[in-house]
């Protein structure tokens, strides 16, 4: 799975942590991308990354499952979004 995240603030990202929480499916719950963000390593305004992680386990059906992004702007604001995500198969 990948995920592209791009930043619409007009302050960098120093901080980001991206959850997919899919319940009992895994053992491995959450996934947790890891994108290296850091003061040192600022998501800039308008920049775009994106992290790719393999899901282990199957089954994830048509169900909605919850990400969760959050992290901090460099003026110390913090933010915290949920969104629902649906995993299908890739395309044979």
């Amino acid at each position: 799975m990948e995920i592209t995240v791009k930043n619409v603030s007009s302050e960098p990202v120093i901080l980001l942590e991206v959850n997919l929480d899919i319940g009992s499916v895994s053992p491995q719950n959450p996934y947790v991308f890891n994108f290296g963000v850091s003061p040192s390593n600022p998501i800039n305004p308008g920049q775009i990354i994106s992290g790719r992680r393999v899901l282990i386990g199957g089954g994830f059906g048509d169900l909605p499952l919850p990400l969760t992004i959050s992290g901090r702007l460099e003026g110390n604001v913090a933010f915290f979004y949920v969104r629902s995500v649906v995993i299908t198969p890739p395309a044979e």
